[in-house]
């Protein structure tokens, strides 16, 4: 709601009181928070360095290779990060499981 009324700022403040107020691991608290982190950035809204905390917890799980779902939402962190070599891994891994593709 906060950005289909132009309002990043408040988005922000969403992000930081409740949606990573608990700095768990979970996919599904990952892809909340880098689909938010990415939205904001599409609206050009700078996000600082929010990214390096979900990028960091991406690296530990991204070779858990459960849900293409969670893999995506990975890749956007990782890539937000700037986590070149942990991306590439994980297109990597991806590429060479035909079940993956």
């Amino acid at each position: 709601m906060h950005l289909d009324l132009g309002n990043a700022k408040a988005a922000l403040a969403l992000y930081d009181r409740d949606i990573r107020t608990e700095k768990t691991d979970d996919y599904r608290d990952i892809a909340n928070a880098a689909s938010l982190l990415s939205r904001l950035e599409l609206e050009g809204a700078p996000v600082g360095n929010r990214w390096d905390e979900l990028a960091h917890l991406a690296e530990t799980r991204a070779t858990d290779g459960c849900l293409a779902f969670a893999d995506l939402h990975y890749m956007l962190a990782l890539c937000g990060g700037g986590c070149e070599q942990a991306s590439a891994g994980l297109i990597a891994r991806r590429s060479a499981t035909p079940a993956l593709r």
